[in-house]
């Protein structure tokens, strides 16, 4: 986990998208791309924990989520470890995501979504809605 960049004057403050299919739901997945790819829950933003990936770890979290979406029936139990993050999908859908704080490693970062939140999220992934913010990058 850490804190996303702040705006300066060369680049504006970064924005927070999430999946179209999220509409304006209170609770869903987030994803900034600043300097790194930046994933928090919206029921805790702004002072949630934020999970910090680069671009190996965000292409190996899609990899794995759209990957695990594919099965047929209920998902089975599976943690991957991607890094420093671990990225545990249960049999009823949800999702959990752990990390550190890099700079105090021995504070957890936990964010936990819900059946739907994960499906809309893999929805955004499925559709290339992410994709869209390397335009943004730095």
């Amino acid at each position: 986990m850490t804190n996303p960049p702040r705006a300066n004057r060369t680049h504006p403050q970064p924005q927070w998208i999430k999946a179209r299919r999220s509409d304006n739901a209170y609770a869903c997945v987030e994803v900034m791309i600043r300097d790194a790819y930046y994933i928090r829950d919206s029921k805790h933003a702004p002072h949630g924990p934020v999970l910090k990936l680069d671009d190996a770890q965000w292409t190996q979290l899609c990899e794995v989520l759209l990957n695990a979406s594919h099965d047929e029936g209920p998902r089975p139990h599976s943690a991957v470890t991607i890094g420093s993050i671990y990225a545990t999908i249960h049999s009823d859908g949800h999702l959990d995501l752990h990390g550190h704080i890099p700079i105090q490693p021995h504070l957890p970062a936990d964010l936990r979504f819900t059946p739907i939140e994960h499906e809309c999220f893999l929805d955004g992934l499925r559709n290339g809605e992410f994709k869209t913010l390397n335009l943004s990058r730095a």
